[in-house]
Protein backbone atom coordinates (compact mmCIF):
# COMPACT_ATOMS: atom_id res chain seq x y z
CA UNK A 1 0.00 0.00 0.00
CA UNK A 2 1.50 3.46 -1.12
CA UNK A 3 2.04 6.24 1.42
CA UNK A 4 0.09 9.39 1.00
CA UNK A 5 3.15 11.60 0.48
CA UNK A 6 4.54 8.95 -2.12
CA UNK A 7 1.14 8.93 -3.85
CA UNK A 8 1.38 12.97 -4.14
CA UNK A 9 5.02 12.81 -5.19
CA UNK A 10 4.21 10.42 -8.11
CA UNK A 11 1.52 12.16 -9.04
CA UNK A 12 3.58 15.73 -9.33
CA UNK A 13 6.43 13.51 -11.34
CA UNK A 14 3.73 12.31 -13.78
CA UNK A 15 1.89 15.59 -14.59
CA UNK A 16 5.67 17.00 -14.87
CA UNK A 17 6.21 14.53 -17.45
CA UNK A 18 2.92 15.01 -19.19
CA UNK A 19 3.43 18.53 -19.90
CA UNK A 20 6.79 17.91 -20.87
CA UNK A 21 5.81 15.52 -23.64
CA UNK A 22 3.23 17.65 -24.75
CA UNK A 23 4.89 20.66 -25.33
CA UNK A 24 2.63 22.80 -22.98
CA UNK A 25 5.61 22.59 -20.11
CA UNK A 26 6.97 25.70 -20.87
CA UNK A 27 4.17 27.79 -22.16
CA UNK A 28 3.86 29.75 -18.95
CA UNK A 29 7.41 30.57 -18.52
CA UNK A 30 7.86 34.26 -19.10
CA UNK A 31 4.25 35.04 -19.79
CA UNK A 32 4.21 32.57 -22.88
CA UNK A 33 0.40 31.33 -23.97
CA UNK A 34 1.03 29.95 -27.20
CA UNK A 35 3.03 29.53 -30.04
CA UNK A 36 2.81 27.93 -33.82
CA UNK A 37 3.39 28.58 -37.39
CA UNK A 38 0.85 30.13 -39.66
CA UNK A 39 0.62 31.10 -43.44
CA UNK A 40 -1.29 34.42 -43.53
CA UNK A 41 -3.21 34.24 -46.34
CA UNK A 42 -2.91 37.03 -49.39
CA UNK A 43 -6.01 39.75 -48.28
CA UNK A 44 -6.94 37.66 -44.99
CA UNK A 45 -6.19 39.34 -41.48
CA UNK A 46 -5.63 37.26 -38.88
CA UNK A 47 -6.33 37.11 -35.09
CA UNK A 48 -3.11 35.40 -33.09
CA UNK A 49 -4.67 34.73 -29.84
CA UNK A 50 -7.54 32.57 -31.76
CA UNK A 51 -5.09 31.66 -34.19
CA UNK A 52 -7.34 32.13 -37.17
CA UNK A 53 -8.22 34.32 -39.94
CA UNK A 54 -12.44 34.85 -40.07
CA UNK A 55 -13.92 37.30 -42.30
CA UNK A 56 -15.23 39.05 -39.21
CA UNK A 57 -12.04 41.29 -38.70
CA UNK A 58 -13.77 42.95 -35.16
CA UNK A 59 -11.21 40.69 -33.22
CA UNK A 60 -7.98 40.49 -35.82
CA UNK A 61 -4.98 42.09 -35.94
CA UNK A 62 -3.03 42.09 -38.78
CA UNK A 63 -3.90 41.75 -42.62
CA UNK A 64 -1.84 40.60 -45.74
CA UNK A 65 -2.49 43.20 -48.20
CA UNK A 66 -2.28 43.08 -51.89
CA UNK A 67 -2.14 46.08 -53.73
CA UNK A 68 -2.70 45.59 -57.56
CA UNK A 69 -0.47 47.27 -59.83
CA UNK A 70 -0.60 44.55 -62.81
CA UNK A 71 -3.68 44.82 -64.46
CA UNK A 72 -3.08 42.40 -66.93
CA UNK A 73 -2.97 39.66 -64.03
CA UNK A 74 -4.86 41.25 -61.55
CA UNK A 75 -2.77 39.84 -58.70
CA UNK A 76 -1.03 41.96 -56.61
CA UNK A 77 3.02 43.41 -57.25
CA UNK A 78 2.75 45.14 -53.25
CA UNK A 79 1.60 43.27 -50.34
CA UNK A 80 1.47 44.63 -46.67
CA UNK A 81 1.35 43.85 -43.44
CA UNK A 82 -0.66 45.93 -41.72
CA UNK A 83 -2.07 46.33 -37.99
CA UNK A 84 -5.77 46.51 -37.66
CA UNK A 85 -8.04 47.55 -35.16
CA UNK A 86 -6.04 48.77 -32.02
CA UNK A 87 -2.85 46.58 -33.08
CA UNK A 88 0.25 47.57 -33.92
CA UNK A 89 3.59 46.64 -35.07
CA UNK A 90 7.32 47.21 -34.92
CA UNK A 91 10.03 45.81 -37.54
CA UNK A 92 13.14 44.51 -35.50
CA UNK A 93 14.91 42.95 -38.78
CA UNK A 94 17.34 40.36 -38.77
CA UNK A 95 17.60 39.17 -35.00
CA UNK A 96 17.89 35.81 -33.14
CA UNK A 97 14.31 34.73 -32.62
CA UNK A 98 14.52 32.93 -29.52
CA UNK A 99 16.30 35.47 -28.02
CA UNK A 100 13.46 37.89 -27.87
CA UNK A 101 11.39 38.04 -24.76
CA UNK A 102 8.14 39.49 -23.75
CA UNK A 103 10.54 42.21 -22.13
CA UNK A 104 12.18 43.28 -25.21
CA UNK A 105 8.40 43.21 -26.83
CA UNK A 106 7.08 45.18 -24.05
CA UNK A 107 9.71 48.04 -24.85
CA UNK A 108 8.89 48.19 -28.26
CA UNK A 109 7.75 51.58 -29.65
CA UNK A 110 4.39 49.72 -31.56
CA UNK A 111 2.79 52.03 -35.16
CA UNK A 112 -0.32 51.51 -36.72
CA UNK A 113 2.15 51.67 -39.69
CA UNK A 114 2.10 49.14 -42.41
CA UNK A 115 5.30 46.97 -43.36
CA UNK A 116 5.95 46.19 -47.35
CA UNK A 117 6.88 42.82 -48.02
CA UNK A 118 10.52 44.42 -48.80
CA UNK A 119 10.90 44.83 -45.66
CA UNK A 120 9.81 41.19 -44.22
CA UNK A 121 12.25 38.88 -45.76
CA UNK A 122 13.21 35.99 -44.47
CA UNK A 123 14.19 35.57 -40.97
CA UNK A 124 13.27 38.85 -40.67
CA UNK A 125 11.62 39.08 -37.20
CA UNK A 126 8.65 41.70 -36.28
CA UNK A 127 7.20 42.32 -33.33
CA UNK A 128 3.37 42.53 -32.97
CA UNK A 129 0.67 44.21 -30.07
CA UNK A 130 -2.26 42.44 -30.40
CA UNK A 131 -6.10 44.29 -30.00
CA UNK A 132 -6.25 42.66 -26.47
CA UNK A 133 -2.66 44.00 -25.07
CA UNK A 134 -0.86 41.00 -25.22
CA UNK A 135 2.50 40.73 -27.20
CA UNK A 136 3.59 38.76 -30.14
CA UNK A 137 6.54 38.05 -31.65
CA UNK A 138 6.31 36.70 -35.65
CA UNK A 139 9.48 35.56 -37.96
CA UNK A 140 9.46 35.66 -41.64
CA UNK A 141 9.92 31.97 -42.67
CA UNK A 142 8.86 32.42 -46.15
CA UNK A 143 6.61 33.14 -48.94
CA UNK A 144 3.58 30.77 -50.16
CA UNK A 145 3.12 30.91 -54.10
CA UNK A 146 -0.50 31.73 -55.29
CA UNK A 147 -1.18 28.69 -57.12
CA UNK A 148 0.61 27.01 -53.74
CA UNK A 149 -2.94 25.16 -51.81
CA UNK A 150 -0.23 22.46 -49.60
CA UNK A 151 -0.58 24.39 -46.53
CA UNK A 152 -3.46 23.77 -43.61
CA UNK A 153 -5.04 27.49 -43.98
CA UNK A 154 -5.47 27.14 -47.95
CA UNK A 155 -8.70 25.00 -46.83
CA UNK A 156 -10.34 28.38 -45.86
CA UNK A 157 -9.87 29.16 -49.76
CA UNK A 158 -13.17 27.90 -51.87
CA UNK A 159 -12.75 26.07 -54.93
CA UNK A 160 -14.25 29.20 -56.90
CA UNK A 161 -11.30 30.89 -55.64
CA UNK A 162 -8.71 28.30 -56.48
CA UNK A 163 -9.82 28.47 -59.77
CA UNK A 164 -9.67 32.04 -60.55
CA UNK A 165 -5.69 31.88 -58.94
CA UNK A 166 -5.24 29.20 -60.76
CA UNK A 167 -6.51 30.68 -64.16
CA UNK A 168 -4.33 33.67 -63.32
CA UNK A 169 -0.42 34.23 -63.52
CA UNK A 170 1.39 32.51 -60.51
CA UNK A 171 2.43 35.42 -57.43
CA UNK A 172 5.42 33.93 -56.05
CA UNK A 173 5.18 36.05 -52.93
CA UNK A 174 1.35 35.85 -52.39
CA UNK A 175 0.69 34.26 -48.92
CA UNK A 176 2.91 35.05 -45.67
CA UNK A 177 4.24 32.33 -43.64
CA UNK A 178 5.22 32.84 -40.06
CA UNK A 179 6.29 31.30 -36.88
CA UNK A 180 5.24 32.84 -33.67
CA UNK A 181 4.56 33.31 -30.23
CA UNK A 182 2.32 34.95 -28.29
CA UNK A 183 2.44 36.46 -24.54
CA UNK A 184 0.42 37.36 -21.96
CA UNK A 185 0.86 41.02 -21.65
CA UNK A 186 2.20 42.13 -18.14
CA UNK A 187 0.47 42.68 -15.51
Amino acid sequence: MMRSSTRWWLCAILTTAGLSASGQGNVDQEGEIARGQTVILGTYSWDVEKNSQPRDTGDNDVSWEQVEDNEQFGFADEHYLVPINQAGLAALGQRAFDTITRRDLAEQKYADKKLTNDSLAPGDVVALRTNKGNYAKLKVVRYRELHDFSFPEAELLGAQWRGVALAAHNTKRYHLEVAWVLYRRPE
